[in-house]
Protein backbone atom coordinates (compact mmCIF):
# COMPACT_ATOMS: atom_id res chain seq x y z
CA UNK A 1 0.00 0.00 0.00
CA UNK A 2 1.28 3.52 -0.73
CA UNK A 3 2.14 6.32 2.22
CA UNK A 4 -1.61 8.30 0.28
CA UNK A 5 -4.09 5.09 0.56
CA UNK A 6 -2.53 5.03 4.18
CA UNK A 7 -3.06 8.72 4.58
CA UNK A 8 -6.74 8.65 3.12
CA UNK A 9 -7.25 5.37 5.59
CA UNK A 10 -6.51 7.19 8.39
CA UNK A 11 -8.12 10.47 7.05
CA UNK A 12 -11.14 8.03 7.01
CA UNK A 13 -10.96 6.89 10.77
CA UNK A 14 -9.91 10.18 12.36
CA UNK A 15 -13.27 11.49 10.03
CA UNK A 16 -15.55 9.61 12.59
CA UNK A 17 -14.31 12.09 15.43
CA UNK A 18 -14.50 15.75 15.86
CA UNK A 19 -11.03 16.24 15.70
CA UNK A 20 -7.55 14.78 14.01
CA UNK A 21 -4.99 12.96 16.01
CA UNK A 22 -1.07 13.30 16.48
CA UNK A 23 0.08 10.39 14.50
CA UNK A 24 3.09 8.53 16.00
CA UNK A 25 6.12 8.72 13.76
CA UNK A 26 4.22 10.85 11.48
CA UNK A 27 4.43 13.76 10.48
CA UNK A 28 0.97 15.75 10.70
CA UNK A 29 0.33 18.42 13.61
CA UNK A 30 -1.91 18.20 16.76
CA UNK A 31 -5.06 20.30 16.47
CA UNK A 32 -4.60 23.10 18.21
CA UNK A 33 -6.09 23.75 21.25
CA UNK A 34 -5.83 26.21 23.84
CA UNK A 35 -4.07 24.94 27.38
CA UNK A 36 -5.83 24.80 30.21
CA UNK A 37 -5.26 23.35 33.75
CA UNK A 38 -6.36 19.62 34.42
CA UNK A 39 -9.81 18.89 35.99
CA UNK A 40 -9.48 19.20 39.73
CA UNK A 41 -12.40 16.62 41.32
CA UNK A 42 -11.05 13.28 41.33
CA UNK A 43 -13.07 11.58 38.67
CA UNK A 44 -12.29 14.03 35.71
CA UNK A 45 -9.04 12.23 34.53
CA UNK A 46 -11.01 9.06 34.11
CA UNK A 47 -12.23 8.18 30.19
CA UNK A 48 -11.23 6.70 26.91
CA UNK A 49 -8.91 8.99 24.68
CA UNK A 50 -7.98 7.79 21.49
CA UNK A 51 -4.98 8.31 19.13
CA UNK A 52 -5.13 7.44 15.31
CA UNK A 53 -2.52 7.40 13.04
CA UNK A 54 0.25 5.54 10.55
CA UNK A 55 3.16 4.30 12.33
CA UNK A 56 5.69 4.74 9.15
CA UNK A 57 8.37 2.59 10.72
CA UNK A 58 5.88 -0.61 10.12
CA UNK A 59 3.48 0.69 7.51
CA UNK A 60 0.84 0.43 9.51
CA UNK A 61 -2.35 2.27 10.23
CA UNK A 62 -3.66 2.08 13.95
CA UNK A 63 -5.60 3.44 16.48
CA UNK A 64 -4.57 3.41 20.28
CA UNK A 65 -7.07 3.80 22.85
CA UNK A 66 -5.85 4.95 26.30
CA UNK A 67 -8.78 3.74 28.80
CA UNK A 68 -7.63 4.84 32.76
CA UNK A 69 -9.66 5.21 35.45
CA UNK A 70 -8.19 7.34 38.19
CA UNK A 71 -7.84 5.76 41.21
CA UNK A 72 -6.63 8.56 43.45
CA UNK A 73 -5.84 12.29 43.48
CA UNK A 74 -2.73 11.97 41.67
CA UNK A 75 -2.85 8.36 40.53
CA UNK A 76 -4.58 6.21 37.42
CA UNK A 77 -4.46 2.17 36.45
CA UNK A 78 -5.75 1.55 33.27
CA UNK A 79 -5.05 -0.23 29.67
CA UNK A 80 -3.78 0.35 26.09
CA UNK A 81 -5.73 -1.02 23.40
CA UNK A 82 -3.83 -1.16 19.93
CA UNK A 83 -5.40 -2.06 16.77
CA UNK A 84 -3.31 -1.76 13.93
CA UNK A 85 -3.78 -2.61 9.90
CA UNK A 86 -0.88 -3.50 7.76
CA UNK A 87 -1.26 -3.07 4.05
CA UNK A 88 -2.60 -6.23 3.17
CA UNK A 89 -5.38 -5.86 5.33
CA UNK A 90 -4.15 -8.04 8.28
CA UNK A 91 -5.58 -6.42 11.97
CA UNK A 92 -3.49 -7.31 15.20
CA UNK A 93 -4.98 -6.41 18.14
CA UNK A 94 -2.67 -5.71 21.70
CA UNK A 95 -3.51 -4.85 25.15
CA UNK A 96 -1.67 -3.55 27.77
CA UNK A 97 -1.73 -2.53 31.40
CA UNK A 98 -1.25 0.87 32.54
CA UNK A 99 -0.54 2.65 35.93
CA UNK A 100 0.29 6.31 36.10
CA UNK A 101 0.63 9.57 38.41
CA UNK A 102 0.10 12.85 37.43
CA UNK A 103 0.96 16.54 39.07
CA UNK A 104 -0.90 19.28 37.36
CA UNK A 105 0.00 19.22 33.61
CA UNK A 106 2.53 16.44 33.34
CA UNK A 107 2.05 12.24 33.90
CA UNK A 108 4.27 9.50 33.97
CA UNK A 109 2.63 6.52 32.63
CA UNK A 110 3.85 2.88 33.04
CA UNK A 111 3.13 0.42 30.45
CA UNK A 112 3.40 -3.37 31.27
CA UNK A 113 5.65 -5.23 29.21
CA UNK A 114 6.24 -9.16 28.83
CA UNK A 115 8.87 -8.21 31.78
CA UNK A 116 8.82 -5.35 33.94
CA UNK A 117 7.67 -2.24 32.09
CA UNK A 118 8.62 1.08 30.62
CA UNK A 119 7.81 4.70 31.20
CA UNK A 120 6.41 7.41 29.22
CA UNK A 121 6.14 10.81 29.75
CA UNK A 122 2.31 12.96 28.88
CA UNK A 123 1.35 16.25 28.85
CA UNK A 124 -2.19 16.73 29.87
CA UNK A 125 -4.08 19.80 28.36
CA UNK A 126 -8.35 19.78 28.31
CA UNK A 127 -9.22 16.95 27.00
CA UNK A 128 -5.93 15.73 25.40
CA UNK A 129 -3.03 13.53 26.62
CA UNK A 130 -0.13 13.58 24.73
CA UNK A 131 2.82 11.18 25.40
CA UNK A 132 6.46 11.39 24.02
CA UNK A 133 9.53 9.24 24.10
CA UNK A 134 12.37 8.27 22.64
CA UNK A 135 12.95 5.82 19.52
CA UNK A 136 15.66 5.00 17.69
CA UNK A 137 17.40 8.09 18.88
CA UNK A 138 14.32 10.26 17.79
CA UNK A 139 11.80 12.20 19.74
CA UNK A 140 8.25 10.52 18.95
CA UNK A 141 5.04 12.15 20.34
CA UNK A 142 2.09 10.64 20.27
CA UNK A 143 -1.70 12.46 20.98
CA UNK A 144 -4.82 11.12 22.57
CA UNK A 145 -8.12 12.87 22.10
CA UNK A 146 -10.86 11.86 24.84
CA UNK A 147 -13.88 10.09 22.94
CA UNK A 148 -16.96 8.11 24.22
CA UNK A 149 -17.02 4.89 24.25
CA UNK A 150 -19.41 5.14 21.29
CA UNK A 151 -17.24 7.03 19.06
CA UNK A 152 -14.26 4.65 20.10
CA UNK A 153 -16.78 1.95 18.65
CA UNK A 154 -17.50 3.96 15.69
CA UNK A 155 -13.84 4.62 14.78
CA UNK A 156 -13.00 0.40 15.14
CA UNK A 157 -15.92 -0.36 12.85
CA UNK A 158 -14.43 2.04 10.13
CA UNK A 159 -11.12 0.90 10.37
CA UNK A 160 -12.49 -2.91 10.40
CA UNK A 161 -14.43 -2.33 7.01
CA UNK A 162 -11.05 -0.80 5.96
CA UNK A 163 -8.92 -3.30 6.51
CA UNK A 164 -11.79 -5.67 5.21
CA UNK A 165 -11.65 -3.61 1.88
CA UNK A 166 -7.62 -3.87 2.09
CA UNK A 167 -7.56 -7.71 2.76
CA UNK A 168 -9.93 -7.79 -0.86
CA UNK A 169 -7.95 -5.92 -2.54
CA UNK A 170 -4.76 -7.60 -1.71
CA UNK A 171 -6.40 -10.97 -2.91
CA UNK A 172 -6.81 -9.63 -5.60
CA UNK A 173 -3.21 -8.37 -6.46
CA UNK A 174 -2.25 -11.83 -5.24
CA UNK A 175 -4.94 -13.82 -7.59
CA UNK A 176 -3.92 -11.32 -10.29
CA UNK A 177 -0.16 -12.19 -10.16
CA UNK A 178 -0.64 -15.85 -9.92
CA UNK A 179 -3.12 -16.01 -12.82
CA UNK A 180 -0.50 -14.21 -14.37
CA UNK A 181 2.14 -16.52 -13.14
CA UNK A 182 0.08 -19.71 -14.30
CA UNK A 183 -0.36 -17.76 -17.93
CA UNK A 184 3.40 -17.26 -18.42
CA UNK A 185 4.11 -20.97 -17.44
CA UNK A 186 1.59 -21.76 -19.92
CA UNK A 187 3.38 -19.90 -22.77
CA UNK A 188 6.43 -21.90 -22.04
CA UNK A 189 4.62 -25.39 -22.19
CA UNK A 190 2.91 -24.51 -25.28
CA UNK A 191 6.13 -23.80 -26.52
CA UNK A 192 7.91 -26.27 -25.48
CA UNK A 193 4.74 -28.89 -26.29
CA UNK A 194 5.01 -27.02 -30.39
CA UNK A 195 9.09 -27.45 -30.66
CA UNK A 196 8.90 -30.97 -29.81
CA UNK A 197 5.70 -32.03 -31.60
CA UNK A 198 7.91 -30.35 -34.80
CA UNK A 199 10.26 -33.64 -34.30
CA UNK A 200 7.78 -36.62 -34.44
CA UNK A 201 8.04 -39.02 -36.89
CA UNK A 202 6.91 -42.53 -37.85
CA UNK A 203 9.57 -43.84 -39.20
CA UNK A 204 11.86 -45.02 -36.62
CA UNK A 205 8.70 -47.03 -35.27
CA UNK A 206 8.21 -48.18 -38.70
CA UNK A 207 12.06 -48.85 -39.28
CA UNK A 208 11.75 -51.15 -36.12
CA UNK A 209 9.00 -53.21 -37.12
CA UNK A 210 10.59 -53.85 -40.07
CA UNK A 211 13.71 -55.63 -38.30
CA UNK A 212 11.84 -56.80 -36.03
CA UNK A 213 9.37 -58.62 -38.26
CA UNK A 214 12.57 -59.98 -40.50
CA UNK A 215 14.67 -60.91 -37.49
CA UNK A 216 12.06 -63.23 -36.17
CA UNK A 217 11.15 -64.43 -39.77
CA UNK A 218 14.95 -64.70 -40.32
CA UNK A 219 15.27 -66.69 -36.77
CA UNK A 220 12.11 -68.96 -37.52
CA UNK A 221 13.23 -70.08 -40.84
CA UNK A 222 16.85 -70.91 -39.49
CA UNK A 223 15.22 -72.88 -36.37
CA UNK A 224 13.04 -74.95 -39.00
CA UNK A 225 15.84 -75.70 -41.10
CA UNK A 226 18.10 -76.96 -38.35
CA UNK A 227 15.60 -79.33 -36.82
CA UNK A 228 15.04 -80.58 -40.01
CA UNK A 229 18.56 -82.39 -40.07
CA UNK A 230 17.00 -84.03 -37.20
CA UNK A 231 20.87 -84.28 -35.59
CA UNK A 232 21.25 -83.55 -31.98
CA UNK A 233 24.03 -80.33 -32.77
CA UNK A 234 21.57 -78.93 -35.03
CA UNK A 235 18.85 -79.31 -32.10
CA UNK A 236 21.43 -77.59 -29.87
CA UNK A 237 21.85 -75.02 -32.17
CA UNK A 238 18.17 -74.22 -32.59
CA UNK A 239 17.43 -74.17 -29.34
CA UNK A 240 20.28 -71.20 -28.71
CA UNK A 241 18.99 -69.43 -31.58
CA UNK A 242 15.70 -69.63 -30.09
CA UNK A 243 17.15 -68.53 -26.63
CA UNK A 244 18.65 -65.67 -28.48
CA UNK A 245 15.05 -64.71 -30.03
CA UNK A 246 13.80 -64.26 -26.88
CA UNK A 247 16.77 -61.64 -25.51
CA UNK A 248 16.03 -59.83 -28.04
CA UNK A 249 12.51 -59.80 -27.82
CA UNK A 250 12.87 -58.45 -24.09
CA UNK A 251 15.38 -56.16 -25.32
CA UNK A 252 12.47 -55.24 -28.15
CA UNK A 253 9.32 -55.28 -25.53
CA UNK A 254 11.82 -52.90 -23.12
CA UNK A 255 12.25 -50.27 -25.83
CA UNK A 256 8.23 -50.79 -26.83
CA UNK A 257 7.42 -50.28 -23.31
CA UNK A 258 9.38 -46.91 -23.15
CA UNK A 259 7.73 -45.56 -26.35
CA UNK A 260 4.05 -46.24 -24.66
CA UNK A 261 5.02 -44.91 -22.01
CA UNK A 262 6.25 -41.42 -23.92
CA UNK A 263 3.46 -41.79 -25.82
CA UNK A 264 1.10 -41.63 -22.90
CA UNK A 265 3.22 -38.75 -21.24
CA UNK A 266 2.19 -36.44 -24.51
CA UNK A 267 -1.46 -37.19 -24.30
CA UNK A 268 -1.31 -36.14 -21.32
CA UNK A 269 0.19 -33.41 -21.79
CA UNK A 270 -2.05 -32.43 -24.44
CA UNK A 271 -4.36 -32.68 -21.90
CA UNK A 272 -3.67 -30.65 -19.35
CA UNK A 273 -2.44 -28.00 -22.06
CA UNK A 274 -6.30 -28.12 -23.28
CA UNK A 275 -7.77 -28.07 -19.63
CA UNK A 276 -5.09 -24.80 -19.16
CA UNK A 277 -6.51 -22.87 -22.04
CA UNK A 278 -9.97 -23.82 -21.42
CA UNK A 279 -9.51 -21.60 -18.19
CA UNK A 280 -7.15 -19.21 -19.20
CA UNK A 281 -8.13 -15.80 -18.25
CA UNK A 282 -7.15 -14.41 -21.26
CA UNK A 283 -9.11 -15.62 -24.05
CA UNK A 284 -12.24 -14.86 -25.12
CA UNK A 285 -14.94 -17.32 -26.58
CA UNK A 286 -13.22 -16.57 -29.84
CA UNK A 287 -10.17 -17.10 -29.26
CA UNK A 288 -8.90 -13.27 -28.73
CA UNK A 289 -7.74 -11.60 -25.95
CA UNK A 290 -9.97 -10.57 -23.14
CA UNK A 291 -10.55 -6.18 -22.27
CA UNK A 292 -7.28 -5.84 -20.15
CA UNK A 293 -5.45 -8.76 -20.03
CA UNK A 294 -2.98 -9.82 -17.91
CA UNK A 295 0.45 -8.54 -19.06
CA UNK A 296 1.88 -12.72 -19.83
CA UNK A 297 -1.34 -12.69 -21.98
CA UNK A 298 0.04 -11.22 -25.17
CA UNK A 299 1.51 -14.03 -26.78
CA UNK A 300 -1.52 -16.77 -25.68
CA UNK A 301 -3.86 -16.13 -29.05
CA UNK A 302 -0.51 -16.59 -31.38
CA UNK A 303 0.18 -19.99 -29.29
CA UNK A 304 -3.12 -20.99 -28.88
CA UNK A 305 -3.58 -20.75 -32.45
CA UNK A 306 -0.78 -22.41 -33.56
CA UNK A 307 -1.04 -25.59 -31.12
CA UNK A 308 -4.94 -25.99 -32.24
CA UNK A 309 -3.65 -25.91 -35.59
CA UNK A 310 -1.45 -29.18 -35.19
CA UNK A 311 -3.54 -30.19 -32.88
CA UNK A 312 -5.43 -33.00 -34.51
CA UNK A 313 -2.54 -34.18 -36.74
CA UNK A 314 -0.31 -34.76 -33.59
CA UNK A 315 -3.25 -37.00 -31.71
CA UNK A 316 -3.14 -38.65 -35.16
CA UNK A 317 0.25 -39.25 -34.89
CA UNK A 318 0.33 -40.63 -31.37
CA UNK A 319 -2.50 -43.03 -32.44
CA UNK A 320 -0.52 -44.52 -35.15
CA UNK A 321 2.56 -44.75 -33.58
CA UNK A 322 0.96 -46.49 -30.85
CA UNK A 323 -0.70 -48.83 -33.28
CA UNK A 324 2.27 -49.46 -35.38
CA UNK A 325 4.38 -50.21 -32.16
CA UNK A 326 1.41 -52.80 -30.50
CA UNK A 327 1.64 -54.40 -34.77
CA UNK A 328 5.30 -55.16 -33.64
CA UNK A 329 4.80 -56.74 -29.96
CA UNK A 330 2.13 -59.06 -31.86
CA UNK A 331 4.02 -59.94 -34.79
CA UNK A 332 6.94 -60.76 -32.85
CA UNK A 333 5.75 -62.50 -30.08
CA UNK A 334 3.55 -64.51 -32.89
CA UNK A 335 7.48 -65.72 -34.56
CA UNK A 336 9.18 -65.80 -31.37
CA UNK A 337 6.04 -68.76 -30.15
CA UNK A 338 6.18 -70.83 -32.85
CA UNK A 339 10.58 -70.88 -32.49
CA UNK A 340 9.71 -71.93 -29.23
CA UNK A 341 7.41 -74.04 -29.83
CA UNK A 342 9.19 -76.17 -32.61
CA UNK A 343 12.20 -76.24 -30.33
CA UNK A 344 10.38 -77.86 -27.30
CA UNK A 345 8.83 -80.46 -29.91
CA UNK A 346 11.95 -81.65 -30.93
CA UNK A 347 13.31 -82.55 -27.30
Amino acid sequence: MNKAVMWILVAGVAGCSQQAQQVAGGTSSPPSATPAAPPSDSTSLSGTYVSVGHDTSTDQVFIEALRITQSGPNQFTGTLESTEVNKAGKTTNNTQSVTGNFDGSHATIALDQVIGHVNREATIVSDSITMTWMQNGQLVTEQFARKSDEQYASMLQTLGHAAQNLAATDAAVAKAQEANKETAELVDRLQHFLDKEETWTLAPAETRHKKAVGYGDAGLAKVKQLLALHQFQANVSANTLAVQMNTAGIQLGLALDNDTSAISTAQQKMASLDNAIAVSPCLAPDGSLVPNPLPACALIPDMVSRYRAVHGSAELMLAQLNSINQQTRSEYDERLKQAQDLVSAAH
